[in-house]
């Protein structure tokens, strides 16, 4: 998808950039660490985001140290949780 939006001229950004967004979402869900840190981080911000979806963050699978952080963790979560609640609590006014 990235290489036919690239085409299209709806990505701005270089040929190298766009091989390293191809890696980036290619390997976000098997891979657990990647050499360069702006691939590495786009994985961590993906898996500290998935308590949205009711699943924990395991830090085991995180590819930097800072992104293993306990205290990020924590706050990754409870973000997580807030937006839930915010959703829901929209969609309970929604049926109303």
């Amino acid at each position: 998808m990235a290489y036919r939006y690239f085409k299209r001229g709806m990505l701005t950004c270089t040929g190298k950039e766009l091989e390293k967004l191809v890696q980036a979402c290619m390997g976000h869900t098997n891979i657990l660490t990647h050499p360069d840190i702006k691939v590495a981080t786009c994985w961590d911000a993906d898996r500290l985001d998935l308590p949205r979806c009711w699943i924990d963050v395991d830090p085991d699978r995180l590819a930097t140290k800072q992104a293993s952080d306990p205290r990020l963790i924590s706050w990754a979560e409870k973000n997580a949780k807030d937006w839930l609640s915010k959703i829901q609590y929209r969609h309970k006014i929604t049926l109303v």
